[in-house]
């Protein structure tokens, strides 16, 4: 069979010449981001106040709005009074809880040295009596061997001076970070101020910057930018109420359990649970470890144990039925996200940058949804399968 002219041709070739480009391309965007991610950790002292008082100003706008509607317009300013003295008085909390937790902690450490310096001694006796096991001597009764007795002196004194050495290096190391805290309140209060400032700044110029996102994008009179600013305003006040809520129910659960079994700080334990539950995910891990570890050292195994797997119990519960389903109506942002969100952000700005990685990885999703250009990117930080379901989720 003679070849045709469409036997002869060539198959057609991949689009092999674009691979170098798309490569650089992914290059540069790499080095980008790893850029914008040092300049954000460089400048994370300015940054983060002004994103805090920001997303402040966002959630507690329709608040202004709703008391100036209400009031002659001379006295719209009011509007402003009542949102910033209900951020002050949030903040007050927060601070004195603060300060609370750290001096019970401070008053517990005496305890916790004790309780650790009891722990490390006893393992030289476990070892004895499993050298005489192996070598058929048997193991004297419990009551006849005191803690470190008839092991090895050497081995005895080096577990009595780690145990001595620990228990001095933890009281230190937690009286210096409560002080630590009590001493930064200053500086708190400090940035609070800036924070009101700016938030207080923020609510008055808001309908001029309306006006220069419209006259900044005529086409559309900036209504992409007001329908994404009043979504995100919305899932903010969601959010937050959302993680209140479950915080506080994690909070009375768990000290609960701890208190069925004479936990003492159940109220550090309250603060923290309620404070963590603003970190999606790992929040729930951290204030379930602390306490366990807590009563191992002060209590003993079998205690620690069942406090361990009675919170892990809750935390299943509350995490994985009672959470996703409000997270998932309120946020619709997607678990895997959230978690690389919190990794990445705590990593640039520490504890400020955990506790505010929803809000900003929420704040990409509602603006990138408001242009089709960009909501392929909000489909991928969502927890939807399409980009009509993400906009239905966005306008609940």
């Amino acid at each position: 069979m003679d070849d045709t002219p469409q036997d002869r041709r060539a198959p057609p070739r991949a689009a092999g010449p674009r691979d170098p480009a798309r490569l650089r391309t992914a290059l540069l965007a790499g080095i980008l981001v790893l850029l914008a991610g040092w300049a954000l950790r460089a400048t994370a002292v300015v940054v983060v106040p002004l994103v805090s008082a920001l997303f402040i100003a966002v959630t507690l706008a329709p608040l202004d709005r709703a008391v100036a509607a209400r009031l002659p317009g001379w006295l719209a300013w009011i509007g402003r009074v009542v949102v910033v003295g209900l951020l002050l008085f949030a903040l007050a909390l927060f601070f004195a809880g603060l300060v609370y937790a750290a001096q019970q902690v401070v008053a517990e450490m005496p305890e916790v040295s004790r309780g650790l310096s009891d722990i490390l001694p006893a393992g030289a006796s476990g070892l004895d009596a499993l050298e005489r096991s192996l070598s058929g001597g048997g193991a004297p009764p419990p009551e006849a061997l005191a803690p470190g007795d008839g092991a090895p002196p050497a081995l005895r004194d080096l577990l009595e001076q780690v145990g001595s050495v620990a228990g001095g290096w933890i009281v230190e190391a937690a009286t210096a970070l409560a002080q630590r805290i009590a001493g930064a309140v200053g500086s708190f209060v400090a940035a609070t101020i800036i924070v009101v400032f700016i938030v207080l700044l923020s609510l008055g110029e808001g309908a001029l910057w309306r006006r220069k996102l419209a006259a900044l994008w005529p086409g559309d009179g900036g209504s992409g930018w007001t329908a994404a600013i009043e979504t995100l305003s919305v899932k903010l006040r969601r959010f937050l109420l959302m993680r209140l809520a479950m915080g506080a129910l994690s909070a009375a659960l768990y000290v609960g359990w701890l208190w069925l079994f004479d936990v003492r700080l159940l109220t550090v334990w309250a603060l923290l649970t309620l404070l963590l539950s603003f970190v999606p995910n790992l929040g729930s891990v951290i204030s379930g470890v602390l306490p366990t570890l807590y009563v191992f050292v002060t209590h003993d195994p079998q205690t620690a144990v069942a406090i361990g797997a009675g919170l892990f119990a809750i935390e299943q519960v509350v995490g994985n039925f009672v959470d996703p389903r409000l997270q998932g109506r309120q946020v619709a942002l997607s678990p895997l996200v959230v978690l690389t969100a919190i990794l990445a952000w705590g990593w640039i700005w520490g504890v400020a940058g955990a506790l505010l990685a929803v809000p900003m990885t929420l704040a990409v999703m509602v603006i990138c949804a408001q242009w089709p250009a960009l909501r392929p990117l909000a489909l991928l930080l969502s927890d939807q399968p399409d980009e009509r379901r993400l906009m239905a989720a966005l306008a609940r």
